[in-house]
């Protein structure tokens, strides 16, 4: 990605973007939870303006496509289809725990020498779960994306954990691990290849798939 490019993340209860240029990486968070819908467009209209940049001029935007939460996911998804049909550029789909375990790894959290276990909150007593190793400083997903009850958790652990490997555990259970739009932005380039013309949340457990219909473009200006 040489032009530059944007991303979102609106999976947790906080929002955030990162603005990548090659003189570096800006970025914005909101300091009030659930507030999506009113600030994310106002943030990313004046984060580009500050850097005397309009959506054209981008090469890219960027979304966490989940698991996480459902209102906050189709917003950020609704806004990067938005400013993308309308600039012409491409949306990456960045799934929101591979961007929790590069935070993990990155920040020290988890090591190499682990198998990453990222949990987030869903509902009524469930979490998301998925598994991620380290292989030549790439995260790769060992355990897809699941909903699973906290009593199971033991069980998956022991199915993917060895003396060899054992587990970290990161995120709603575990240490404190919150993707942020900067992790996004950082893995877009890896996801970029991906086709992802409509862009649409990850939905895991049944409630999400039954009840969604694909988020429609928000107009941005």
């Amino acid at each position: 990605m040489q032009r530059p490019y944007c991303a979102l993340e609106s999976s947790g209860a906080t929002a955030s973007l990162a603005l990548v240029t090659t003189e570096g990486t800006v970025t914005w968070e909101s300091k009030s939870p659930r507030t999506h819908a009113e600030e994310l467009a106002p943030a990313l209209s004046t984060l580009l303006s500050e850097q005397r940049l309009q959506p054209r001029d981008l090469c890219a935007i960027g979304f966490s496509s989940g698991p996480g939460s459902y209102t906050g996911l189709r917003i950020g998804a609704a806004l990067s289809q938005g400013i993308a049909l309308g600039s012409g550029i491409p949306t990456v789909a960045v799934p929101t725990m591979h961007a929790m375990a590069w935070r993990a790894f990155s920040t020290g959290i988890w090591r190499e020498d682990q198998t990453g276990f990222a949990t987030l909150a869903s509902r009524k007593g469930h979490v998301y779960v998925g598994a991620f190793v380290m292989q030549e400083g790439l995260v790769r997903e060992q355990m897809a994306p699941s909903s699973s009850t906290i009593d199971d958790l033991n069980a998956l652990e022991m199915a993917i954990s060895s003396p060899e490997r054992p587990i970290c555990r990161f995120g709603y259970l575990g240490t404190s691990c919150l993707p942020t739009a900067a992790d996004i932005a950082t893995l877009m380039p890896l996801f970029a290849d991906i086709p992802n013309s409509s862009p649409e949340p990850l939905y895991v457990t049944a409630f999400e798939r039954q009840h969604s219909t694909k988020p429609l473009p928000i107009e941005f200006r």
